[in-house]
């Protein structure tokens, strides 16, 4: 989807891996049980959580959980890389509290995570973000995609997500802005300017948003 372009940069930045070991396969959905006693139960052999956070994903006033996954072995940590960038697959789960045990009720296997660009996750008012922060030189990256509960669907589908990219050239730094609402289906995008501390930005362009927003599972931060 060209509304999610935007993170390939960031996401999709290679598949270096630490010397001598084989770059590692990505979580297949066959891997992940759709019900779990304990939340442990939807962390498959070979993986490890490198984030996680708890809050009511789904409405019902009871605390959910949703995990980062990556392959063992690997870290965001820059400090604990053997290598100056890094970048591996990442597996994002979610796990709804349901009737004294755990039910998957989302599950991404498309992320790319890197030492250099770490993805975090964080839940507010029954929203899961999850956040890219990093550069390089003299560029810099912050985004983010917001991903809500839909009764209807059943499943958790994109409501937003934001994209600001910075460059540093001589004096001046620029500063491109977009970002994509799919709750108001309206995709808005703008450019900045600052030199010595004075800010000017072009008029924001807008547009409609076209086609389904997409969930979950079939959100591809590579497209």
């Amino acid at each position: 989807m060209k509304a999610l372009s935007a993170m390939a940069f960031l996401l999709v930045a290679g598949a270096a891996s630490a010397e001598g070991t084989a770059d590692p396969a990505r979580l297949e959905l066959n891997q992940v049980p759709a019900r779990a006693a304990e939340v442990q139960g939807f962390i498959p052999a070979g993986w490890d959580v490198e984030s996680r956070v708890e809050g009511d994903l789904d409405g019902d006033h009871v605390n959910d959980v949703a995990l980062l996954l990556i392959p063992h072995g690997f870290s965001q940590q820059s400090e604990r890389s053997n290598i100056d960038f890094q970048s591996f697959p990442a597996a994002l789960i979610i796990a709804c509290a349901h009737d004294h045990a755990w039910a998957l009720c989302g599950v991404n296997v498309s992320f790319t995570a890197s030492n250099a660009f770490p993805v975090t996750l964080s839940v507010e008012k029954n929203v899961l973000t999850a956040t890219v922060v990093g550069g390089a030189g003299r560029s810099s990256r912050n985004d983010s995609w917001k991903f809500q509960w839909d009764t209807h669907a059943h499943a958790f589908m994109a409501i937003g997500e934001s994209h600001v990219a910075e460059s540093q050239s001589g004096d001046a730094v620029m500063t491109d802005k977009r970002s994509f609402n799919w709750l108001t289906r309206k995709a808005t995008s703008q450019h900045c300017q600052m030199i010595d501390s004075k800010e000017t930005c072009g008029k924001a362009k807008g547009q409609p948003l076209v086609g389904a927003a997409p969930s979950l599972q079939t959100f591809n931060p590579s497209k």
